[in-house]
């Protein structure tokens, strides 16, 4: 299964905290908390903070994507 794409649910899931997750990989945690914050500051930043997301998520997804795959 690939990534999802930057529409779905999961990662505004993500920046709200509707899905709290600690993920394996620790820089994704950093940026899932960046996430969260920016979000958090400026809710109307929500599609490009999830493509920022989705861009981080993708770098690894090797390692991140069966995390992701489990929250969906």
């Amino acid at each position: 299964m690939p990534l999802p794409s930057v529409t779905h649910s999961v990662w505004e899931q993500l920046m709200t905290r509707k899905v709290k997750h600690t993920f394996s990989l620790f820089a994704a945690n950093m940026a899932v908390d960046h996430a969260i914050r920016a979000y958090q500051a400026d809710p109307s930043q929500k599609a490009k903070l999830a493509g920022e997301l989705r861009n981080f998520f993708s770098k690894y997804e090797k390692f991140t994507l069966p995390e992701i795959e489990r929250l969906m």
